[in-house]
């Protein structure tokens, strides 16, 4: 493909039947001769209309063209038409229970996210579980106490990363319990307390505790959530009691100090919450947000975007409140998909969807996947590094697809470029840049994705970006993820599956998550437009990056 040399002046052509006008040969109507130079001027003129005919053709092979059988797709990159791209999925981040944020290879782990993926909060169950020690009992209600240094370990390294803790309040001391059920391998009571203002107590010394350690201002910007999807097996007891463990806890924080804010009903799919909004509101009962879990399978038949849409739904009975979301996934499959590439694709692609449709803006606060790491026990400790597990890095600390697709996000700019036209049944782009910059530097996000049962095929796309010049584009690089980059998992596999990888072996899997940063053709498309073309295999993700002079 011809390229213009340096210096020289760019023209384009449109070749378009339909847009002529006449080209009468008017010159050839007459001539003089003076004298016998007239010759030798028509050979010299033949010359020229053949030299600038040569001209147009080198100028046409220069202009781009997408490849056969590929999808067009065009941007404008127009840095007047835009919208703000914000980093929702950074808000916060989900991980197992308390105990777990007190082991050093957790800490690794959530460090590595707050450095790579920009998380600033963390969400966990189980703070007052009684392996957090929080609850000791006695033999008299004289000689119970509180005990806070678990908590206090734990909250401490979070802040020294940066972070916040997003505080659930579970679940239930033993010894404050009615009964003895409980959930998970860890063994978390479910059950109402024996004495409602047992519940009243523990809350209120938590809280003045964690105001009187961290202070006042610090504590009133952290979100306090009461209990975990009381809805789905984390609770024995009945939506009403439920309602009354909220309405106890939310006036005890509200005891030690107005400014804390408290939320739920934390419920699972999205259940419960105008009958908790007027609960609350009936009664006068403070209530700062709502709080509440989706996963794509919870709704049936599962199609891709249909998350965003419940979603919607809930910001469209909040009545004005803040909205978190704090827990969320690719899906709750069997077997699952959380190791693969189709968890990073389902990132990509409902994150995109969350911003076209505005939900920031509608009261949408923080989405929260769930989780950081396969360091987890809800169904016990599993040795095997790839075992579907809700992480983004493996109990080994080897990020998974999705965890490169949080840093490829983390890495984008803030604006998103509104002219953005092309279809595919299942790959899509989104433009994205850098407010103020004028459209320096620019990045597309590019992904091909759907649900199961829906058929994937790989898919052929060819971009023409336009107001964006061939001579002004220093490089054009692309970072993939998809079955063979970034992917790790297919490496676990090629070395046998160990289930106790050594160190070689986990430096391995650690070389192939790895994402490597290749260059891509760019080609003129026009006086000032430029293309690329890229394929994209099923439930693979991709970032175009096109820096400018």
């Amino acid at each position: 493909i011809a390229q213009c040399p340096a210096g020289s002046t760019p023209f384009s052509a449109n070749i378009n039947p339909r847009d002529t006008r006449p080209w009468e040969h008017l010159w050839e109507a007459a001539i003089g001769s003076g004298h016998s130079k007239v010759f030798e001027y028509s050979i010299t003129m033949n010359k020229a209309l053949f030299c600038l005919l040569a001209l147009f053709c080198l100028v046409l092979a220069a202009i781009a063209q997408c490849p056969a059988g590929s999808t067009p797709f065009s941007a404008n990159i127009n840095p007047r038409d835009t919208r703000p791209w914000e980093h929702l999925w950074e808000a916060a981040i989900g991980s197992g229970h308390a105990l777990l944020t007190l082991r050093g290879d957790y800490q690794r782990h959530l460090h590595a996210a707050r450095v790579d993926l920009g998380v600033k909060t963390v969400r966990f169950h189980g703070i007052f579980d009684d392996d957090m020690s929080v609850y000791l009992s006695g033999p008299t209600n004289d000689s119970r106490s509180y005990s806070f240094a678990n908590v206090d370990t734990s909250y401490d390294y979070i802040l020294s990363l940066g972070m916040k803790p997003i505080v659930e309040m579970s679940f239930m001391p033993n010894a404050l319990a009615n009964g003895t059920s409980c959930i998970m391998h860890y063994c978390g009571n479910i059950n109402p307390p024996k004495n409602w203002s047992d519940w009243t107590n523990l809350v209120t010394h938590f809280a003045q505790h964690l105001v009187d350690r961290y202070g006042i201002h610090e504590v009133s910007s952290w979100h306090f959530e009461v209990w975990n999807e009381p809805n789905c097996g984390f609770w024995s007891g009945s939506q009403a009691q439920y309602f009354e463990l909220y309405r106890l806890a939310a006036f005890a924080l509200k005891s030690v100090d107005r400014r804390l804010q408290v939320g739920g009903p934390i419920t699972c799919q999205s259940l419960w919450i105008p009958a908790f909004i007027k609960y609350c509101h009936s009664n006068n009962i403070p209530l700062d947000f709502i709080d509440t879990h989706i996963y794509p399978t919870d709704v049936s038949p599962t199609t891709r975007g249909v998350m965003i849409s419940v979603i919607e739904k809930t910001l469209s009975e909040s009545q004005g409140l803040p909205v978190i979301y704090s827990e969320y996934n690719s899906g709750l499959y069997s077997p699952g998909f959380h190791d693969d590439p189709f968890a990073a694709a389902f990132v990509f692609y409902n994150l995109q969807l969350a911003n076209l449709r505005n939900l920031t803006s509608k009261g949408l606060k923080a989405l929260s996947y769930w989780c950081v790491s396969d360091i987890f026990e809800e169904g016990g400790f599993i040795s095997v590094p790839f075992n579907e597990g809700f992480g983004i890095q493996t109990r080994n600390q080897v990020p998974k697809p999705v965890y490169r697709a949080f840093e490829l996000l983390h890495k984008t700019g803030n604006i998103r470029y509104n002219s953005v036209s092309g279809s595919h049944p299942t790959a899509g782009i989104v433009a994205l840049g850098n407010e103020g910059d004028n459209g320096r530097d620019i990045q597309f996000l590019v992904y091909n994705h759907d649900t199961p049962p829906a058929v994937v095929e790989t898919a052929k796309i060819c971009v023409t970006v336009n107001n964006v010049s061939m001579a002004s584009v220093s490089r054009a690089t692309v970072e993939r993820v998809d079955d063979m980059h970034g992917n790790a998992k297919r490496k676990w596999i090629q070395i046998g599956s160990p289930t106790y990888p050594n160190r070689d072996e986990i430096l391995e899997m650690l070389l192939a998550s790895e994402i490597e940063r290749e260059n891509i053709k760019v080609s003129s498309a026009g006086a000032n437009a430029v293309e690329f073309s890229l394929t994209i295999p099923p439930q693979g993700i991709a970032v175009v990056t096109i820096n400018r002079y």
